[in-house]
């Protein structure tokens, strides 16, 4: 394994850890500095998309993922968390129906 792929997997898993501890953020910043150097990285496309709908940033977070989609369109990963986030954007368009 390469060092340039030992790191991405490195930089992979501590944004999972910052995930799993809340620090949705962070997570954010991390993956994105991850896809400056690796655009095509599907797995931390998918994980700065967690972070985004954990921020409450679900368009940003569909973007991501369909852009992810468009990458790899069989990924089970992908596409179970653009479910999530189109389920919360449904949940999010019903509230705002109903309270403006």
């Amino acid at each position: 394994m390469s060092s340039n792929r030992a790191d991405r997997e490195a930089a992979l898993l501590a944004i999972a850890n910052l995930l799993g501890a809340g620090r949705a953020s962070e997570a954010e910043v991390a993956a994105a500095v991850l896809l400056r150097d690796a655009p095509a990285n599907i797995e931390g496309q998918r994980l700065r998309a967690i972070a985004l709908l954990k921020l409450g940033r679900i368009a940003e977070a569909r973007e991501a993922l369909v852009a992810a989609l468009a990458t790899a369109p069989d990924s089970v990963e992908v596409l179970c968390n653009l479910g999530s986030v189109e389920l919360a954007l449904t949940w999010f368009l019903l509230a705002l129906r109903l309270h403006c």
